[in-house]
This record gives structure tokens, sequence and C-alpha cells, in this order.
């Protein structure tokens, strides 16, 4: 199968190339950065996406922001709604026949947190199109190279980080590359699947367990409320990069209420493990 995977040299998109590649599939990355074999310097905005996607059988959509670092004001609306519609509408364009999109968990039109709510309009762009399509809504995933996991290997021989009581159900990145490919092989047929790990936690004692894989005792420090101020204050910063979005992320309780959609499908790791594998 010719697969275009769009964001394909990303923290996820590795992966599910890599896994798309096993299986002998011809899989071609996409995004902005220049050179390389086998793939596309553009980006989902671009004015001839069209003549980009023309001849694949797949397209994978891997292309988000960070909830807690995003850019300046309008990036979340460029690249989750307009860019999910140009992706549409180029797939359209050239009969594509499989459409495999990254949203998030707690994705909603509705949210007042602007992350999720540019998620559940890129969401509904993409469902209420003619192609056959598959949206996972993941919960936070993990692995080196995850912000969460890159700040506390960074800040585990300070033995201190904030207390984040945050409900998390973490899913380890390998995993969601096997849910992408066995979607792209159309073994997974859903339109909307929410997927998280096996275990549920909080962000703090996400972040403990890192700690102690390196050997250091994490003692955490009540610093919400402090930090919360913070955030509402830096909404009134020009050219800040945080603000009260940020703040409402970490209320967000970002763990699936009900079915596990990635269950049937993958024998979920286990965070725990990987950890204590992992360092």
């Amino acid at each position: 199968m010719n697969v275009c995977v769009i964001g394909g040299r990303g923290f996820v998109g590795s992966a599910v190339t890599d896994r798309l590649e096993e299986s002998g599939h011809d899989v071609t990355t996409m995004d902005p950065q220049v050179g390389g074999q086998n793939h596309i310097s553009a980006s989902i905005l671009s004015e001839d996406l069209d003549e980009h996607l023309d001849g694949f059988d797949a397209v994978v959509n891997l292309v988000g922001l960070s909830p807690m670092t995003p850019p300046l004001r309008g990036g979340y609306r460029d690249l989750h709604v307009a860019g999910a519609e140009n992706v549409v509408g180029a797939c359209e364009s050239n009969d594509v026949e499989r459409l495999v999109h990254m949203s998030a968990l707690g994705a909603d039109p509705d949210s007042n947190i602007l992350f999720l709510k540019t998620k559940g309009m890129g969401e509904e762009a993409v469902l209420s199109s003619d192609l056959d399509v598959t949206v996972f809504k993941p919960s936070v995933i993990y692995d080196h190279g995850n912000e969460l996991v890159e700040y506390a290997k960074l800040f585990a021989p300070t033995r201190l980080f904030p207390r984040l009581p945050t409900p998390v159900q973490p899913i380890y990145r390998g995993d969601v590359a096997e849910l992408f490919a066995r979607t792209v092989e159309d073994d997974i047929e859903e339109e909307v699947l929410e997927i998280g790990g096996p275990d549920t936690m909080t962000m703090s004692g996400f972040v403990e367990q890192v700690y102690n894989a390196y050997g250091y005792r994490c003692y955490q420090v009540p610093m919400l409320p402090l930090m919360k101020l913070g955030l509402t204050i830096m909404e009134y910063v020009p050219f800040a990069p945080w603000g009260r979005d940020q703040k409402r992320f970490l209320d967000f309780d970002n763990t699936i209420d009900g079915k596990n959609g990635a269950d049937p499908y993958v024998d979920l790791t286990r965070f725990t493990d990987w950890v204590r594998d992992a360092f």
C-alpha cells in the first residue's frame, strides 16, 4: 500500500512510519522540513496539497501542537482546523481510500480550552467528509522524546516537582503506532476511538516514576495555585506563550470515560514496565 504520513518525522509520526515500513508498505513522509528520500517538503496548509497527495492509497494526518507550549495566536486554528480541512479536501480530490486522523482525548468544538476546541473542530471536518476515516483521540502519548518525560529527566536531580493532580492515562508511542498501522490496513474500522494506556495516574505520579527510575526521590511541591495565578497573569502579557488556556488544561481530566478503544487491538504497555526498562 502507498501511504503518506503527514508529520511523519515527528514524535508519533516516526514510530508510525517505522511500523508501516516494517510491514512492507511504501511510505512517504510529509512536513515542512527539507530533503530526504521518500519525503515531501510541504505543509498541510499548502495551496497545492492536492498535487502532493496524488497517488496515495491512504493518508495519516498526525499534525498537531502541544497544549502546553502553543505558538503565537492563530497556530491552533491554522493547523488543527484549516489544516485538517485542507487534508480532507486533498484526499477527496485524489480519491484516497483511507484517512487516519490524530485528534485528542477531550476534543470538543464547544470546549473552553482552545487546544481541545480546535482539535474538535478539525475532527468534525474529518468525520463530516465522504472519506473512509478513523479518528484517534489519545491521552498523553509517552516514550523517550515526550515533553513530560524529558522535563522529568531534566529536573530529576533537583528531587522537586510541582504537585499536579491532573489525571492522565498515558499510552505508549509504540502502541499508538500499532493502532495507526492496523487502521491503515483495515483491521480497525471504527470511526472514532478514544485510546489510553491500561493505568490511570496523576501527572505528578507519572513524573515521580521517572525520577525513581533515575534513582531520585520526588518531593511534590504544592505550587499549583501559584502556577495557575502566573498563567492567568501571563494572559495579559503581549506575545507570552502561555496563559489561561494552559491553566484550564492543568485542570482537565485526561482519562477515558468508558471503553478504551485500544483494548481489543493492542496488548497495551504498562507505564511502570516501560519506566523500569527504559532507564
